[in-house]
């Protein structure tokens, strides 16, 4: 089990410590579980942690609570390959833009500026409109 204290942006506009657990289930699941200064506790199960994290943030995301890690940013997503060998732990910080094919890694759970947060659907869209302009280049 890893532990890191991380920033999240509160439903009242506060930005406070939280503490955040990586684990790796019996059978083999990923499992982030992110507990708030006020005691609150959610987690998300999947096949890796970007994907876990992910099916956390639909709750806290409801919430209006921002967690101020890499991989909430929309522009953050890991490819097959690095999900497989880092269970989800590094992901690209992919660009829209023409003739750019390589993108910088970063760590899922690193510090992000609340400027560059945005919501799941925010990400979805991004990743679509990604994969979209790759097609038609």
């Amino acid at each position: 089990m890893t532990k890191n204290t991380i920033k999240i942006l509160s439903e009242s506009g506060l930005i406070e410590d939280a503490q955040l657990l990586l684990e790796i289930t019996s059978g083999g699941y990923s499992t982030v579980t992110i507990i708030l200064k006020d005691g609150r506790k959610f987690f998300g199960t999947d096949t890796d942690w970007f994907n876990g994290f992910r099916s956390l943030r639909k709750r806290t995301d409801k919430l209006g609570i921002k967690i101020l890690v890499q991989a909430s940013r929309p522009n953050c997503w890991p490819s097959g390959m690095s999900a497989q060998m880092s269970n989800g732990k590094k992901i690209y910080e992919r660009s829209l833009a023409k003739g750019a094919e390589t993108w910088p890694i970063v760590d899922s759970f690193d510090e992000a500026d609340i400027s560059e947060i945005g919501t799941l659907k925010e990400q979805d869209e991004f990743n679509k409109s990604f994969y979209d302009s790759k097609k038609a280049r």
